[in-house]
C-alpha cells in the first residue's frame, strides 16, 4: 500500500511538474511576442517616415496632422518624433529612450 502512494504521489509530482513547465514556456511566449510587437526604428525606418513625412508635406497636410499621421500608421515602431509649425523632427531611440540620428524634415506648406 505503501509502495502505491509513492508511486502514485511521485506521478503527481513529475505532472504538476510538467505542467508548470509547460505553462512557464506558453507565458514566456506570450511575453516575448507582446513585448516584439513594439519594435525599435531602425534607419530603414527612419527613411521610410521621413519619405512619409516628405509625401504628406506635398500634400499640404499641417504638422500637426502630419504627426498623428505618421504615429497612426506606424503605432508598432517605437521612433522619436516632435512637430514645429515649419518643420518635423524625428529620429532613432536608443536603449535609454534617448533620440539618436535626429532628422529635420523642412514643411512646405504649414496649415496650422
Amino acid at each position: 500500500m505503501k509502495k502505491l502512494k509513492k508511486k502514485s504521489s511521485k506521478k503527481r509530482v513529475i505532472s504538476s511538474a510538467i505542467v508548470l513547465l509547460f505553462t512557464t514556456i506558453i507565458l514566456t511566449g506570450t511575453l516575448w511576442t507582446n513585448a516584439s510587437k513594439i519594435a525599435r526604428a531602425d534607419i530603414n525606418t527612419i527613411d521610410n517616415l521621413q519619405h512619409q513625412i516628405e509625401t504628406l508635406s506635398g500634400l499640404n497636410y499641417s504638422p500637426k496632422d502630419i504627426r498623428k499621421i505618421i504615429e497612426m500608421t506606424n503605432k508598432d515602431v517605437s521612433f522619436y518624433i516632435v512637430n514645429y509649425s515649419d518643420r518635423i523632427v524625428i529620429g532613432l531611440l536608443n536603449a535609454k529612450d534617448e533620440p539618436e540620428d535626429i532628422r529635420e524634415i523642412k514643411i512646405n506648406n504649414s496649415n496650422n
